[in-house]
């Protein structure tokens, strides 16, 4: 496979359904949040961005000072306790779906 033709299925191969994936709590803590989600199957660029929209307001152990202060706070009542319990249902997502990402090869 080429590199665009890995490129196109990265961007247009629609492989989540996050409806069957996470519950209505879950879809609510992403709005709450002002992350962007869509009404559709994600293709693995969607749902990497959407992965990435949640890591920005990650705050661990292993983390240094400076990543501490880059962290967004979390907003509109969302506690760090719901937000930490998304994230790993967003962590076994990738999991589940890891073995169909590694099939798209360039």
């Amino acid at each position: 496979m080429s590199f665009h033709e890995w490129q196109k299925q990265y961007h247009e191969k629609e492989i989540i359904n996050l409806k069957k994936e996470l519950i209505i709590d879950d879809f609510e803590i992403i709005e709450k949040l002002e992350i962007e989600i869509k009404d559709k199957i994600y293709t693995e660029y969607e749902f990497e961005h959407l992965k990435l929209e949640l890591y920005k307001y990650y705050k661990g152990g292993d983390m240094n000072k400076e990543e501490m202060k880059a962290a967004k706070k979390l907003i509109n009542g969302v506690t760090r306790k719901k937000y930490n319990e998304l994230l790993n249902k967003i962590e076994e997502i990738e999991k589940k779906y890891e073995e169909i990402f590694s099939r798209i090869e360039f």
